[in-house]
């Protein structure tokens, strides 16, 4: 995924592309911002918004299942975890953009981990 993402050949994937290639990975799951991700990846935020994109093109599924979580929680105000676990946000439908951005970004979390 590193070498795709950064277009290198196998022999040119480094210690230090790999490891954008992970923060891309996570931070874009997580709902991370381009600015705090370019921060992170030490690039500028134009160029972080470009890998981002060119990161998205090649997952495209990516944003439908992370859409899906948020509607699926949205509807039901809980998310279930992959371990079975209900988990209620109630803050998913505020009226509060922060808290409703934090409870989406909370339904993700959840969703994603073990």
């Amino acid at each position: 995924m590193c070498r795709d993402h950064l277009r290198g050949l196998p022999v040119q994937v480094t210690p230090e592309k790999r490891g954008q290639a992970k923060q891309m990975a996570y931070g874009l799951l997580y709902g991370i911002g381009m600015h705090a991700l370019a921060k992170s990846m030490e690039v500028t935020p134009d160029q972080a918004q470009q890998l981002s994109d060119s990161f998205r093109r090649r997952i495209p599924t990516l944003d439908k299942w992370l859409k899906g979580i948020v509607e699926t929680c949205r509807r039901d105000r809980f998310i279930t975890t992959i371990g079975g676990r209900r988990r209620y946000l109630t803050d998913i439908v505020s009226s509060d953009l922060r808290q409703r951005a934090a409870a989406e970004r909370q339904a993700v979390n959840s969703a994603a981990q073990v």
